[in-house]
């Protein structure tokens, strides 16, 4: 069985090709940013797997996490356009999370 680890590249380019055909330079940036997200995202939950096979660096999984929390924070302030890419409905937006 495949892990993620190993379908990561695949989805993330499937992704960006998909994204790099968005004829809006906003929303292609947004969408960008949501696969850099997600790729590093990736990569630094399994970074025990990197750093064992000597694809990344204690360095360097140091930086993908700052990386990661900046995406964060600009993801963050975006929330509203992902919300409506996705067609989320406004009733279960309003739901109570229980």
């Amino acid at each position: 069985m495949y892990s993620l680890v190993t379908w990561t590249p695949y989805l993330a380019k499937a992704f960006y090709t998909a994204v790099n055909k968005i004829e809006h330079n906003e929303e292609q940036a947004l969408y960008r940013r949501l696969a850099r997200l997600y790729s590093l995202d990736t990569i630094y939950s399994h970074r025990g797997w990197f750093l064992e096979s000597d694809y990344i660096s204690g360095g360097k999984s140091k930086a993908i996490r700052k990386q990661i929390s900046a995406l964060n924070k600009k993801v963050r302030q975006d929330a509203r356009f992902y919300v409506n890419a996705f067609q989320i409905p406004d009733d279960l937006l309003r739901a109570k999370i229980i």
